[in-house]
């Protein structure tokens, strides 16, 4: 059995472990862009910022590739895929035949319509070659004033690792608020002032409408007409799933490539896994992205499984985040407001930590934990679970509430399940 993967990154670990699992002899080729083995995106900010060295990136053992008998293609692009002959092209010419081949090239940034923005430099945050280039500007003084496009997830990471490195940070947002994806107004305010408290500074509800480059000026435009200067434009303004080698395919997809429960597309020998998959939300109850770092290797190993022929099915996901700035951590679990007008929203608040519960028929839909962040697995297992929280859903808002305060027969569940979301080992 011949296995390709494009990509490698937690889903194509993911999936040569599960390949492996199986299959202790068929010839896996994985193909990758970049020219490194796999490594922890979650931690490039931490590579900039001086709190990760090189070797610690790595998600596995310098071996892995060896011992797992891996071909590893880096510095590869594939150009096209040919079901018809079960084949991958790569831009160089050479095609590579695949019983089985697995897409997990995950997301891409996203680069908004910025007027002037493809005649001037400027860095994304997504790659371990994006910090390279990053770092080496900072290190050789060139630079002073950076500034950030987009307050999300990737664009809070590097203005913490550049605040770090001892530089003012400007930030420009669209939205209201930071960390929109994941954070409800009050605990996002929370956050920002633990961020201003470094140094910093954020634009609100303003788009960058122009680039302004020049050897005695260097900056942006913003859609009011205030300008701001910088020598360090870095970009993080969202990503999309990569699917731009399956556009032609007949294959089902919205923003990413829809699989079924095996991780499988419509062609039945093509699989998909990882922030280019659409699998199942169990909260949503739809096929949607869910981009998050354990779910993209569960994804991954499961389709390697079923990749080598042993039919298991995936159980589905939802939004789980795992994050922290200087020092002050956060937890977000699944549904974080109200969707269909039915929800009951409870909130504690206190200086230095925040929960917000959002409920639905008495069940748990999801979470917002910050500064104390303990027990949140227990949080995560009441939703995956569906658990009716009626009895005790008032202990859920207290400080300390643990596994004690749960009634006997869910304690024994909870003892028997263990964790519910499944740790890659790869961050």
């Amino acid at each position: 059995m011949k296995y390709v993967i494009i990509g490698n990154s937690a889903a194509s670990v993911g999936a040569v472990e599960g390949i492996r699992k199986v299959d202790p002899e068929g010839i896996i080729t994985v193909i990758s862009e970049e020219s490194y083995p796999a490594y922890s995106r979650p931690l490039i900010s931490y590579y900039l910022a001086g709190k990760v060295k090189e070797e610690d990136m790595y998600i596995r053992d310098p071996d892995f590739y060896e011992n797992n008998r891996v071909e590893l293609l880096l510095d590869k692009k594939v150009s096209r895929i040919e079901p018809e002959q079960n084949t991958v092209k790569l831009e160089e010419g050479q095609s590579i035949e695949y019983d089985r081949l697995l897409l997990a090239s995950g997301s891409s940034p996203f680069l908004p319509p910025i007027k002037g923005i493809e005649k001037q430099e400027y860095h994304f945050f997504n790659y371990f070659d994006d910090i390279k280039e990053i770092q080496q500007k900072i290190q050789l003084n060139q630079v002073t004033r950076p500034l950030i496009i987009g307050a999300g997830l990737v664009g809070m990471k590097a203005a913490e690792a550049i605040s770090l490195l001892g530089l003012p940070v400007t930030v420009i947002e669209l939205g209201p608020h930071i960390l929109g994806s994941i954070l409800s107004d009050v605990p996002a305010r929370m956050v920002q002032r633990k961020m201003e408290e470094h140094g910093v500074r954020f634009i609100f509800e303003k788009t960058v409408k122009e680039i302004t480059w020049g050897e005695e000026l260097q900056g942006v435009v913003l859609s009011d007409g205030q300008g701001v200067l910088t020598d360090l434009l870095i970009v993080a303004a969202g990503v999309r799933p990569r699917i731009e080698l399956v556009e032609e395919l007949p294959l089902s997809k919205n923003q990413g490539v829809k699989v079924n429960e095996y991780m499988q597309t419509d062609l039945e020998n093509i699989y998909a896994a990882g922030d280019v998959a659409e699998g199942w939300d169990l909260l949503q109850e739809e096929n949607r992205v869910i981009p998050i770092w354990p779910g993209a290797y569960r994804q991954g190993h499961v389709a390697g499984m079923n990749m080598a022929g042993l039919k298991t099915k995936d159980s589905g996901g939802f939004a789980v985040n795992s994050i922290g700035f200087f020092g002050f951590s956060i937890i977000t679990a699944g549904v974080f407001e109200a969707r269909e007008g039915n929800e009951e929203i409870l909130c504690r608040e206190e200086p230095d930590s925040y929960l917000q519960l959002v409920f639905r028929d008495n069940r748990l839909l999801g979470f917002i934990k910050l500064g104390e962040v303990g027990q949140a697995g227990i949080f995560t297992w009441l939703i995956k679970e569906g658990i009716d929280c009626n009895s005790f859903k008032e202990k859920i808002l207290r400080p300390g509430f643990c596994l004690l305060d749960l009634p006997e027969e869910l304690r024994r569940d909870r003892m028997r399940g263990g964790e519910t979301i499944e740790s890659p080992g790869c961050a």
